[in-house]
């Protein structure tokens, strides 16, 4: 479990599979493996600050990404 304070610009390198995990550890959503049939990769976006949340990468590769937050 763990938070993003601040906004943030996140670098997705890689599509994986996983499971994504609310502040109580309900699961709120699968991501799948491929990904969109539009999507761009890499690609980077806008972050809105998070609150409490876990990711589990459930599949053998992984969901890479790396995440700048810019701290005020």
């Amino acid at each position: 479990m763990h938070t993003h304070r601040w906004p943030s610009v996140m670098y997705r390198e890689h599509y994986g599979t996983g499971r994504y995990y609310d502040a109580t550890g309900q699961l709120v959503h699968e991501f799948a493996k491929a990904p969109p049939p539009d999507s761009i990769n890499p690609r980077a976006r806008w972050q809105a600050p998070e609150g409490p949340h876990a990711v589990e990468n459930t599949g053998e590769a992984a969901d890479r990404f790396v995440r700048v937050e810019l701290k005020r």
